[in-house]
């Protein structure tokens, strides 16, 4: 950030865009800077976009529950949407504050993030309108968040749709901005099931579903007494791992296509950007942690060996040079979570195949007795010190 300067208005993609810089939006060598922060206003990533509209993250950075807010008074209804150009154009023609959370799988981390920030006020989502997509994923993931946040929803309706628009800033440009200001007025709450509310209100916070019981209760039309029995029986269990399976949540598939390549760049830089590594050790972590989001697609998975003099130099290099431990890192950025809110141990991942190829350990947990090892145990140890002599 510090080698950009400030956008003007003779950025490429922002006139292309008719709308104007805001905030701290800066230029680097012909490109659009979007500085992605959290609620604290810590800044965690950045969004580039080229004159030609293509756009791309800083690599390691983070991106969910980040985004870009325009100017906020914090008193007026907040609006969040998906690309900046697009939050820029529903300020313009609203003057309501906007939040760009860059794709719509982000809208639920972000708008949930904002409504512990603010529980009172009224947030609308402004979605995408991907009807030329199948399955339309930015009217489904606004639908979510709104549904998640209790926000109200608006998604944009377009006259012509010859050039396949989707978004209220393609909206501005094709009906003017009394439009766009006229469907986001318009915008409304979602209906939800009773099943969706219960589920909703048993993610909250214990404090958080206080404030919110009596009034959903009579919103129900039912006892708060039934209602918190209801939300109780759809809330985590706190009961041990031990014995028990991981109960690894499902992963969902990201809106867009992913390269390869470019997400073992990333995998692969967010690792050297928090540890001192041997040679080719930031390369085995990134395609080892990248074979934990599929491993029972194996019927062998390895397992991630930490030699107890690697851990313990990184301990002093933690203490002494605020250096990090590779599973620390791995937790942190690419965490395996339970439904339990519990981390599923980093040296070892047990396959979902059964007997005889199971092997492993889950939370300190044998899952293979000790006279089945010799014949049915696979141990692919990957010592991190030694790498240099097993150069390809």
């Amino acid at each position: 950030m510090s080698r950009s300067k400030l956008a003007d208005n003779s950025d490429a993609y922002l006139v292309a865009k008719r709308v104007q810089p805001c905030g701290d939006l800066c230029q680097w060598r012909g490109s659009l800077v979007i500085p992605l922060r959290d609620v604290d206003g810590t800044l965690h990533s950045l969004q580039f976009i080229d004159a030609q509209g293509e756009k791309k993250f800083l690599p390691g950075g983070r991106v969910a529950g980040c985004f870009f807010a325009l100017p906020d008074s914090g008193t007026d209804s907040l609006v969040i949407c998906e690309g900046y150009a697009t939050a820029a154009s529903i300020t313009d023609a609203t003057g309501l504050p906007a939040v760009a959370a860059m794709n719509c799988g982000n809208l639920l981390a972000v708008a949930t993030a904002l409504r512990a920030q603010f529980p009172q006020r009224d947030i609308i989502i402004a979605g995408d309108n991907d009807q030329f997509t199948e399955n339309n994923p930015g009217v489904a993931k606004a639908t979510a968040a709104a549904k998640g946040i209790r926000a109200r929803l608006a998604v944009p309706q377009f006259l012509d749709t010859a050039t396949q628009p989707t978004d209220f800033n393609d909206l501005a440009k094709l009906e003017g901005i009394s439009t766009v200001k006229a469907q986001i007025e318009k915008a409304t709450t979602p209906k939800e099931t009773d099943e969706e509310i219960y589920a909703r209100l048993a993610k909250l916070p214990p404090a958080q579903y206080d404030r919110q019981r009596q009034s959903e209760a009579e919103r129900l039309g039912i006892r708060v007494t039934t209602l918190d029995a209801e939300v109780d029986a759809r809330r985590p269990s706190a009961r041990p791992l031990q014995g028990s399976d991981a109960g690894i949540e499902t992963i969902t598939p990201w809106d867009h296509p992913i390269t390869g390549a470019e997400l073992l760049d990333t995998l692969r830089a967010t690792y050297r950007r928090f540890m001192v590594l041997p040679a080719y050790a930031d390369v085995l972590l990134a395609v080892w942690t990248l074979h934990t989001y599929i491993f029972d697609k194996f019927s062998f998975t390895p397992f991630l060996a930490f030699p107890t003099y690697f851990v313990a130099r990184a301990r002093v290099w933690q203490k002494h040079a605020g250096g990090t431990h590779a599973t620390l890192v791995r937790e942190r950025h690419y965490p395996w979570r339970n439904e339990r809110g519990g981390n599923v141990s980093a040296h070892r991942v047990t396959a979902t195949r059964p007997a005889p190829r199971r092997m492993g350990h889950v939370a300190g947990g044998n899952t293979t007795r000790h006279s089945e090892r010799a014949e049915y145990r696979v141990q692919v140890q990957w010592r991190l010190y030694n790498l240099r002599r097993r150069r390809p």
